[in-house]
């Protein structure tokens, strides 16, 4: 195969994925395996890299792979909600769509819980939609519109039948939920590898962060360590317990052991669909020993904990620093590490009078889900403190925090959360049940010590509720309130957050309590 130097300007030839056309311009080429075949009903996909430029060709064929082999992905492993949409069709008087509808009801509910049943979802949803099918009967009522309910029972009469069969585990619905809908390649049990084979052959293939692809490493270097270079073939639920006993040698966290095996499962998987394996059923069903502890559950700062962290950073930087600020616009927000990390100065604006934290997807940044995406309220008191000011002074950088650096994954709370956690547990004595997530924690409690109202509390928090965030209902929302109204609500929501026996002063006589 020539190299792209060599290609003639009137011959098509290939390289890399990557082919010229007569007209001089290239194009990305890739042949689809059997199973995205059979899915799409496509053999190859084509797109035009609009230049000329052999390397700039080359980079642009790069991102268009990058952005192919994530497809493939979720081709071969559909989400819960595309596998849900098979399963579930909302009543007509449904005041969103199918795909709100769906977000809403897979949307986690928490950070510290694991993924509920599908049939407690079921339940929580099903209870939100009788409440609304009430409101709605009432509204009919009053403006005296014949109510048409005979859809809103029809939904509720199939989604008590999915309950049921959810609660039972019927096997349809896990076949729906949890089986892989592509095609798997057949296997040859000739062509199996040893794990750290397999090991390396994902790492090429799937393109893993830095701290994955290391994490991953270290779970099959343990592999190794209890049962040798086994080929994936070979693999049975003994040397699964095997390696399980063999890492809780090496660590007492049963957290730590379950991540093992989740990471395990989640390499088998991938070497059945590649053909190394007939099956993907070792690994279910392995739990950590009794001799494993439960990891323990974060808890929130109290305010004898908050103080001591304010005095700490009262002395160890000052207000022209960034890290000053964080933990506590953090137990004023309940922003997650990295909305905060990655918030630009263009993300603190005022909206309708009130000063607001912006959490959006704008150039790149992370958000959790679809309903973290919102408007916070400045708590006055960190205004008091002088925020603004800072805000002020990093405006021309472009970032709030413009001295925070991405780590290796990206993520601009990484060093950041290394450095205060140290601090936390070394420096100021606090336990392995507290960390910067318990300002969230503590956030939560003062809301609902305060009695915020629940769904003030969600659309604060970033958790999914009765409106969501999405634009459609957004603008729903607005009908309803008024987007001024709304922020107004939410403003009066998050300044009864008040943290009794905090002492602000230890802050306040370093910043000034000058406003801009």
């Amino acid at each position: 195969m020539c190299s792209i130097n060599d290609m003639g300007a009137g011959v098509a030839r290939e390289t890399k994925n990557l082919t010229r056309l007569p007209s001089g311009i290239f194009q990305v080429e890739f042949n689809l395996p059997a199973d995205i075949n059979a899915l799409t009903g496509m053999r190859t996909w084509r797109k035009s890299t609009k230049t000329r430029d052999p390397k700039e060709a080359a980079r642009i064929r790069d991102e268009i792979m990058v952005g192919w082999r994530q497809e493939i992905e979720r081709l071969r492993n559909p989400s819960v909600e595309e596998r849900l949409e098979k399963l579930i069709r909302v009543p007509s008087d449904w005041p969103g769509t199918q795909q709100e509808f769906i977000r809403d009801l897979v949307a986690a509910p928490g950070d510290d819980d694991g993924p509920p049943s599908l049939a407690a979802l079921l339940r929580n949803y099903v209870g939100i939609v009788r409440g609304m099918h009430g409101a709605a009967q009432v509204m009919h009522e009053l403006a005296g519109v014949p109510f048409k309910g005979s859809a809103w029972k029809e939904f509720f009469a199939q989604a008590e039948q999915l309950i049921v069969l959810a609660d039972a585990g019927d096997s349809l619905v896990s076949k729906l939920m949890v089986v892989p809908a592509a095609q798997k390649a057949e296997h040859d049990p000739n062509k199996s590898v040893p794990i750290t084979v397999a090991l390396t052959t994902w790492k090429k293939n799937e393109h893993p962060t830095k701290a994955t692809a290391s994490a991953y490493e270290v779970m099959v270097r343990r592999f190794v360590e209890a049962n040798g270079d086994l080929s994936v073939s070979e693999i049975s639920r003994q040397h699964v317990r095997l390696f399980r006993d063999k890492v809780e040698e090496q660590v007492r966290s049963a957290g730590t052991v379950k991540n093992m095996l989740s990471k395990l499962s989640a390499l088998l998987n991938w070497a059945w669909k590649e053909g190394y394996r007939d099956d993907i059923k070792p690994v279910k069903g392995v739990q950590p020993t009794k001799n494993a502890n439960a990891p323990k559950k974060k808890r929130p700062f109290n305010a004898d904990d908050i103080n001591r962290v304010h005095g700490y950073l009262a002395k160890a930087y000052k207000p022209e620093d960034d890290r000053y600020w964080l933990f506590t616009a953090a137990l004023l927000s309940g922003l997650r590490a990295e909305e905060l990390c990655t918030l630009r100065t263009c993300d603190v604006r005022e909206e309708f009078g009130v000063w607001c934290f912006d959490i959006n997807r704008e150039n790149g940044k992370f958000v959790k889900n679809d309903a973290s995406v919102r408007l916070v309220p400045v708590h006055k008191q960190l205004i008091d403190l002088g925020f603004l000011k800072h805000h002020a002074r990093t405006s021309s950088t472009g970032r709030l925090f413009p001295t925070l650096q991405p780590d290796n994954d990206g993520r601009y709370s990484g060093y950041w959360l290394n450095q205060i956690n140290h601090v936390f547990h070394k420096s100021l004595g606090f336990g392995s049940d507290k960390s910067f997530h318990s300002t969230r924690h503590a956030f939560q409690d003062q809301l609902r010590n305060a009695e915020v109202e629940l769904t003030v509390r969600d659309r604060l928090f970033g958790h999914t509720e009765g409106f969501g965030l999405d634009e459609g209902r957004r603008k729903r929302a607005a009908t309803s309130y008024g987007d001024g109204h709304y922020i107004a609500v939410l403003n009066e929501g998050l300044q009864k957050v008040a943290y009794p026996g905090v002492d602000w002063s230890v802050l306040s006589e370093r910043t000034g309590q000058q406003e801009l």
